[in-house]
């Protein structure tokens, strides 16, 4: 039995339910803290990248102090690219970047595969120590890889076969720092199979 508006009575009528479309949404008024504490995250993250916007703009100011406006230019940008020592190094932390991320992502899936599939003695060990490179500060790792790359080099040019410091310990650092970081991402993805 349908009714329509024009020909029930109210008094006949059932209650109507009010349907209300799925793009309307209920917006709760929010509280005097919830307001304050917004406000003072927006100020910490102005606080923040207000520099580095500033920054920015400036970087295409022809003159050479940020107090005053002066004209667009790129011709700092130009300097950056004709400097030989930021070439060299942006070309070696390209290298670092794509050497230590193919290491890395190969090593670390091998290992999260042989943690999740198999049963070996030392799992628990292996499993703690991958965690430690999370935990512990970079700069603490960085420093603990130096000092290990130097006991390296030293114990091993005694016997004939000593490495110096470069590109290529380096790349072994940043394998040791990322292998962790890998391990655990594609071991939690592992676990929903």
């Amino acid at each position: 039995m349908t009714f329509s508006p024009s020909t029930a009575s109210p008094s006949t009528a059932p209650a109507a339910r009010v349907r209300h479309p799925a793009s309307v949404v209920q917006v709760r008024r929010r509280s005097l803290t919830e307001r304050l504490l917004a406000g003072n995250a927006w100020l910490i993250f102005l606080f923040f990248y207000a520099p580095i916007v500033v920054l920015v703009i400036f970087s295409f100011n022809s003159g050479r102090f940020v107090s005053r406006w002066e004209g667009f230019s790129l011709a700092w940008y130009a300097k950056l690219f004709q400097n030989q020592a930021i070439a060299l190094a942006l070309r070696n932390s390209l290298i670092v970047a794509f050497a230590s991320t193919i290491v890395s992502t190969i090593l670390a899936t091998l290992v999260a595969v042989g943690l999740e599939r198999y049963r070996f003695r030392g799992k628990t060990a292996l499993d703690s120590v991958l965690y430690l490179p999370i935990i512990i500060p970079d700069i603490a790792m960085a420093v603990m890889l130096l000092l290990f790359f130097i006991q390296a080099g030293q114990i091993l040019g005694k016997i004939g076969m000593g490495f110096s410091l470069g590109l290529g310990t380096v790349i072994l650092a940043h394998i040791a720092f990322n292998i962790s970081f890998v391990t655990v991402t594609v071991r939690a993805r592992l676990a929903d199979f």
